[in-house]
């Protein structure tokens, strides 16, 4: 009778140890930590208790209570930063890596650290003029004393300071970086008004007209009315600058050709002027057909999905007709590819060009006419680490790459026996050969 009340009341405080093993209610859903660490056989401890050494995998159920914080220790080590839990989805595996830093013994502290983070992280770490790899780095093996450190960030200023290291601790540097505006603004008027804009094709209303959101560089601005000569200039547009363009447009003596401005809804359909593929409707504002000539025409929308919508427009010499269509759901056609371009530069500049594998030429360099879609981009140069990106390409969109090439680090020359030595002692041995056989 004895041995049967014990044999149940094991059995009653069984469910209980596991559960408290577990950390939650057994038969939930099933999930698991990974930890692991630079040094092997590392101690982990979750919420303070150590629980195995790495590589250790935790099993755990999703219905327990959740673990909140997980760091790693050993001996010769200093601790690992603790790390936020979080708990994985049924099936899935949450994986945590640890960094050890030894502990210096008194007669080797001679060198520090310097731990770099910085806001956006990313940015390109220099300690001393010398590379170190992207934000958040530490890095190490410094002497004691003050070093350079410089932070550099596509669109940010370069940030600038210095990191004091003292023998056997670490210099913390925290660096918020500051945007750049990349854009500018044009600002466009011209006697007589209500001339309509383009900005490297791409219509975008009627003078005057204050068009923002411009990327800085050179820009092809037209102004076309009709009864006017058209006006084209190339213009700079600066970085949080307004670009100015005030312009008088000079009269035809007799037109002989007039505008068609085309708007859809939805947008993005196809134009076809008198079954020519022409472009297509863009939101706010007319898609515009120049130098057409006088008369009837058939303007034709094509969308994928709706039925095509075609409409007879009279244009006379000089003026400006419009046809603004409601498309209607159902049919389906084939559309049109638009061809895209990527503009593609370096730094250094004069780097190798490879799209999809394929040699294009050296940067900086737009690739035009590509289909529409994702294509890799590798840039290659003599001592610099090859640098690869994926970019999307739009139909009639211009996608920009830059590259920042990370020179090679040349490899530390050991003491190997070097070959002239070694051929000098071949000659000598030979030599004494010969002497001998001459005795």
């Amino acid at each position: 009778m004895a041995s049967a009340l014990a044999l149940l009341l094991l059995l009653s405080v069984l469910p209980c140890a596991v559960m408290a093993e577990t950390g939650g209610d057994v038969g939930g859903s099933e999930g698991w930590f990974q930890f692991e660490s630079n040094v092997n056989g590392a101690t982990v401890h979750v919420d303070g208790k150590a629980v195995g050494t790495t590589p250790y995998t935790m099993s755990v159920y999703t219905t327990g209570a959740p673990y909140t914080s997980a760091y790693v220790s050993e001996a010769g080590y200093y601790d690992s930063s603790s790390q936020k839990l979080t708990m994985p989805d049924a099936g899935k595996t949450n994986t945590y890596y640890f960094t050890l830093q030894p502990i210096p013994t008194p007669t080797q502290v001679t060198t520090g650290s310097i731990d770099v983070k910085s806001s956006p992280s990313g940015a390109h770490l220099y300690i001393d003029g010398i590379f170190y790899g992207t934000t958040h780095q530490l890095a190490t093996d410094f002497s004691a004393g003050r070093h350079s450190v410089r932070l550099e960030k596509d669109n940010y200023e370069a940030w600038t300071g210095n990191a004091k290291v003292t023998a056997g601790g670490v210099a913390y540097i925290s660096a918020t970086l500051r945007h750049v505006p990349t854009k500018g603004s044009i600002s466009v008027t011209s006697s007589p008004s209500d001339a309509q804009i383009t900005i490297d094709g791409n219509y975008y209303g009627k003078s005057p007209m204050v068009i923002g959101g411009i990327e800085s560089g050179s820009h092809v601005v037209e102004l076309y009315r009709p009864g006017y000569y058209e006006w084209t200039k190339r213009v700079d547009v600066r970085t949080g600058r307004v670009t100015y363009i005030d312009r008088t447009l000079s009269p035809e003596e007799k037109p002989t050709t007039g505008t068609i401005g085309v708007s859809s809804t939805p947008s993005y359909a196809y134009v076809y002027l008198d079954g020519v593929y022409e472009g297509q409707t863009v939101p706010g504002r007319n898609f515009i057909i120049n130098n057409v000539a006088p008369g009837s025409h058939d303007v034709t929308l094509k969308l994928s999905g709706y039925v095509d919508s075609s409409s007879s427009v009279n244009v006379n010499s000089g003026q400006f007709s419009s046809v603004e269509s409601v498309l209607t759901p159902g049919g389906s056609h084939p559309a049109p590819v638009d061809k895209g371009s990527i503009e593609v530069t370096s730094s250094p500049t004069g780097a190798n060009i490879y799209l999809n594998n394929e040699n294009k030429g050296l940067t900086p360099l737009t690739i035009k006419d590509l289909t529409p879609g994702s294509y890799t981009v590798t840039l290659k140069l003599s001592g610099y680490q090859d640098w690869t990106t994926t970019a999307e390409v739009s139909a009639s969109g211009v996608s920009s790459v830059s590259g920042t090439l990370t020179p090679v680090q040349e490899p530390t020359k050991s003491g190997a026996f070097a070959f002239p030595a070694l051929a000098a002692l071949m000659v000598a041995g030979l030599a004494c050969a010969l002497l001998r056989r001459k005795d």
